[in-house]
């Protein structure tokens, strides 16, 4: 999503100052049970200081989880323990891309390829993430309600600010535009979210996760999704296991029909599309209606 400053603990200010949260009395479960037995566990955790309501600035949210590496390093997990032989030929195919984009990076943190090429597939007795996981709702219709996001809109209020390096104050106009910008960067996440719960293949679920960074879009997203729209916790988590997937190969692959891929990656490629049919293939089996 667009970039904007972000910590991984944040408190929205009031009057009095910064709010941070005692006792968090609203959280989102994060594991789910499907019909399979399969655990599906959100990668970021979440927690509000009071009861949500997204115009209330005297609310703070406490992120935690939030970073390439651990949302990777959850996807690869999942998929070892659960499809172990999908995982290892991934690995296999795409170690020389994760190399090579994690070379790239200038940040000291670990990255997403850091996650996958330190997640051997032949560490079978890793055990996967265990969090209290509840069961799931079966069979599960979901649908996701774009609202209008637009002045009076706490998501909208929220983002119109001042740019980044804007010393002087900011005009009206100056706040619209950011405002805008990044509502509709969340916009383009949240139809392609509707295209995932309406058609639920492989392809909507890579379009679903690509680009993904974790700013002030996101997290504004991210609450909405789970707090207004109130969309499943393991629906989320697919999205986020997809995140991971992509993070983990550096997010080298931008379109499902392979365009800009280069010859020697393709082996690479071909696999990470295999990564998202399955992931959606174990998801629908858990949780899909017929």
């Amino acid at each position: 999503m667009d970039r904007s400053s972000h910590h991984m603990n944040t408190a929205r200010s009031s009057e009095q100052g910064l709010v941070f949260p005692s006792e968090a009395i609203q959280t989102v479960d994060r594991s789910t049970r499907g019909l399979s037995g399969r655990v599906w566990t959100l990668a970021i955790g979440v927690e509000v200081s009071g009861r949500w309501d997204g115009s209330n600035k005297n609310l703070a949210t406490t992120w935690r989880g939030m970073s390439e590496y651990s949302v990777a390093k959850h996807a690869c997990e999942f998929l070892r323990h659960n499809e172990p032989d999908l995982y290892a030929s991934w690995h296999h195919t795409a170690q020389d891309v994760a190399r090579r984009t994690r070379a790239q990076k200038v940040r000291a943190e670990k990255t997403g390829a850091d996650a996958l090429l330190e997640t051997d597939p032949g560490d079978t007795a890793a055990a996967a993430l265990k969090m209290p996981a509840v069961a799931g709702e079966r069979p599960e219709e979901i649908v996701v309600r774009i609202p209008r996001i637009g002045r009076g809109h706490w998501l909208y209020e929220r983002h119109r600010e001042a740019g980044h390096g804007v010393t002087r104050p900011a005009t009206p106009q100056e706040c619209d535009y950011e405002a805008e910008r990044d509502v509709n960067a969340i916009m383009y996440y949240l139809k392609a979210y509707e295209s995932l719960a309406g058609e639920r293949i492989g392809k909507r679920l890579f379009e679903a996760s690509v680009g993904a960074q974790f700013r002030d879009p996101y997290t504004s997203c991210m609450e909405l999704c789970l707090f207004d729209l109130k969309l499943p916790p393991h629906f989320m988590a697919l999205v986020h296991y997809g995140i991971g997937a992509h993070f983990a190969v550096g997010d080298a692959f931008k379109h499902w029909d392979g365009r800009k891929v280069k010859a020697e990656d393709c082996d690479a490629f071909l696999s990470t599309k295999r990564v998202f049919r399955q992931l959606m293939k174990l998801w629908n089996e858990d949780f899909a209606r017929s």
